[in-house]
């Protein structure tokens, strides 16, 4: 499965989502429970078939089509 070859940093799954977006996942964070805090907080590897990389995309509203995407923009961030 092509999907389960697909990784970023966290860095670059940041950048890569945008401010708005990445502050969305923050505002969601200041009201979640502890374990999706350290979900939030912990994830340093992004690998595409994550069950907690899926929970920000859902935090995003990004269909798998859009994280799909995401995930290939990623890989020209150098960060």
């Amino acid at each position: 499965d092509w999907r389960a070859q697909m990784t970023c940093s966290k860095m670059q799954g940041i950048l890569t989502l945008g401010e708005a977006k990445w502050n969305e996942v923050l505002a969601y964070r200041d009201t979640a429970s502890w374990a999706e805090q350290m979900i939030i907080d912990s994830a340093t590897d992004w690998h595409r078939t994550s069950q907690n990389i899926q929970f920000i995309g859902y935090l995003v509203g990004y269909t798998d089509a859009e994280m799909d995407a995401m995930f290939v923009a990623s890989k020209d961030i150098v960060a």
